[in-house]
Parts: C-alpha cells; structure tokens; sequence
C-alpha cells in the first residue's frame, strides 16, 4: 500500500453458514416476539398515523436443504451525502439489514380516527406497503440507514434506529392509514 492511499472497506461483510444460521434465529425469534412491546410503546398515542412494528423476512428453505434469501428492492438503500452548496446526491448503494416484509402488527391507533379505519384493533395482523429504506454518509465517512416511517421512542435516547431484531426499540414505524393495504386474518 502507497503512502495515504484510501482503502475501501467492502459494503458486504463475509457470511459463513453458521451466522446465516444465528441470523435466521434472530429473526424468528424477533417474528415469534413481535407482539411484545416495551410499556412506552403500547401507552404512546400518535395524533394521526399508526403505530406498527414490522415483520421480517425470513429465508425460504427448499425441502433439499437450499436456502434462498432473495433481497428486494427495500434491502438497498441508497447512500446519500450532502455536498457543499447543500444539495443531496447519492454516492453509491449499499445492502441494510433491515429485511422487512409487507407484514405488521398494530401497536398503536391514532387518537384522531379515519373515516373506515375503524376495522382496524391493536394487536392486528395487517399488510402494509414495502417500506423504502435510506442511507445517510456524514462528512466523516461514517454511514447511518433508516426506514420509511420509522420510529424510536423519545424516552430510549436513540437517536439512530437500532438495526439488530434483538434490540427491543427495533422494528417500529409511524405510517399513514394509506400505508394500510389490507388486514391479515
């Protein structure tokens, strides 16, 4: 290596077999616990969008033992980075770790209700649209992702959303009723 030459590190992070595994296991148990909210989030009241917690996607594993993990277009976030003149532009795409699903579960309804919204109960199944995904790069080089609608509560003292499904304050976002596509039964 020459002298100051930038290295890159790779966007993609080795996988062996065993942390696709442990992977695999964080998320079902993150999908099997879904409904299992700290107390700031089942007593938090939004004026007008819900509250949910999304589901994520788990791999399918044929009968022979393949696992196949296809990305959509929401595992990619665009980075973008702010240039001098104040203008957003992206610098590249780079894979999150988000991998949700079109599935969520109703935490919390507005305290203002929509016109037929009143199908929808805590607790309910529903689908919802493909949430978009963005990456933030600081002048420091350093990259920050974050969800369409998501949402920390105030009193965790996150500022950046927790993208480990281990992490209780994982998994939230406020979205409008339009975001609503269907109830899951």
């Amino acid at each position: 290596m020459k002298k100051n030459e930038v290295v890159e590190e790779p966007l993609v992070e080795e996988v062996t077999i065993d942390t696709f595994l442990d992977a695999i296991k964080e998320s079902q148990e993150y999908n099997d616990n879904i409904k299992t909210h700290l107390p700031q989030y089942t007593s938090f009241k939004p004026l007008s969008h819900i509250l949910v917690r999304i589901y994520r996607r788990l791999p399918i594993i044929t009968k022979g033992g393949m696992i196949i993990d296809t990305p959509t277009f929401s595992d990619w976030a665009k980075v973008m980075k702010q240039a001098g003149s104040g203008q957003d532009y992206a610098v590249n795409e780079a894979p999150t770790s988000f991998k949700f699903t079109k599935e969520a579960v109703i935490v919390s309804l507005p305290i203002q209700q929509y016109g037929g919204s009143s199908e929808l109960k805590v607790g309910q199944k529903i689908c919802i649209q493909q949430l978009q995904t963005e990456a933030r790069k600081t002048q420091e080089g350093v990259i920050y992702y974050n969800y369409q609608g998501s949402f920390v509560h105030p009193s965790s003292n996150k500022v950046i959303v927790p993208d480990d499904p281990t992490d209780a304050d994982y998994g939230y976002a406020l979205i409008p009723i339009n975001f609503v596509e269907g109830i899951i039964e």
